[in-house]
């Protein structure tokens, strides 16, 4: 049998590596990475291209590909300065990929864009009331642009709307690698009061369900779909249990205020994507935690 092309847009940031390690493993596919930068520690048998997608004019360099698959993982964390870009972006690929027989294409959004709505956060409740940060905004734009093709054009696109993400080899500007990486060094973490009750989903089971959803049969297109686990837990009984596992430092709570754009509780209804793809997360919070400081330790 042939075997399937997939490109993987932002192929060299969390999601899209692990994603990509996760289908190189098998060889039914050709797997095509973009990336802004040049990509280092590259995975055997899949071929980088670097080139930035707000520039219509770098798309030559796929033009002869042929894919059935696209995964837009790309994106900025900080959207103050790029945001624009990180739109304009997504318009391009969908510019250039409307017009070629993908199968599908998954686009990765955020609960932020779910704003102040109640949890559990359905999908259907998504909308642009109370968005203050300019990633929610920003990625609710993403989505919007992402469906119009979809109903407007009938282009095959998918919305994984992602938790938050944690595992191995995520930078220390997030929550969980950074109270890991101070913890190890036995230093003060200071954060928040941590009462934000949050959703947090290890990154196997995430990618677990992408590749579901990438290669599901279901009519799943112009749908939004939540990646979570669906339970809530405070952030203060995360670092405590980082704490706790890396048996060293010290978190110094209330030291940080709460951002004034973060909602209370922010949790995943998972009931419609556990319909379509009969798939739950594996990976409790104790046993994710201690897998990625492993990881950390042996840096």
């Amino acid at each position: 049998m042939a075997k399937k092309n997939i490109l993987i847009v932002g192929g060299t940031g969390f999601i899209g590596k692990h994603l990509i390690k996760k289908l190189a493993k098998s060889n039914s596919y050709k797997i095509h990475c973009i990336s802004r930068t040049i990509a280092k520690n590259k995975i055997k048998n899949v071929k980088y291209i670097q080139l930035n997608i707000k520039e219509k004019s770098i798309f030559k360099k796929i033009s002869n590909y042929n894919y059935s698959y696209v995964v837009n993982a790309a994106g900025y964390i900080n959207h103050k300065n790029h945001g624009e870009e990180h739109i304009l972006g997504l318009k391009n690929l969908i510019g250039f990929f409307k017009n070629k027989p993908i199968k599908r294409f998954i686009q990765l959004g955020s609960s932020t864009e779910y704003g102040l709505q109640k949890a559990p956060q359905k999908e259907s409740g998504h909308n642009k009331k109370n968005l203050k940060s300019n990633y929610a905004n920003n990625k609710f734009l993403a989505t919007k642009v992402s469906l119009k093709a979809w109903t407007e054009d009938q282009f095959p696109v998918v919305v994984a709307r992602l938790f938050i993400a944690y595992g191995p080899e995520q930078k220390f500007d997030r929550l969980i690698p950074s109270a890991i990486n101070t913890f190890l060094k036995n230093k003060n973490f200071n954060c928040s009061s941590g009462t934000q009750i949050r959703d947090f989903v290890y990154i196997d089971d995430v990618i677990s369900l992408l590749i579901k959803m990438i290669f599901s049969r279901k009519k799943i297109e112009g749908k939004i779909f939540n990646i979570g686990r669906g339970k809530p837990i405070t952030v203060k009984k995360i670092i405590n249990e980082i704490r706790i596992q890396c048996k060293a430092g010290t978190p110094i709570f209330n030291k940080i205020s709460i951002r004034k754009d973060e909602p209370k509780e922010l949790y995943a209804d998972l009931k419609k994507t556990k319909l379509f793809f009969d798939w739950i997360p594996k990976i409790d919070i104790k046993r994710g935690l201690k897998k990625t400081i492993n990881f950390y330790k042996k840096k």
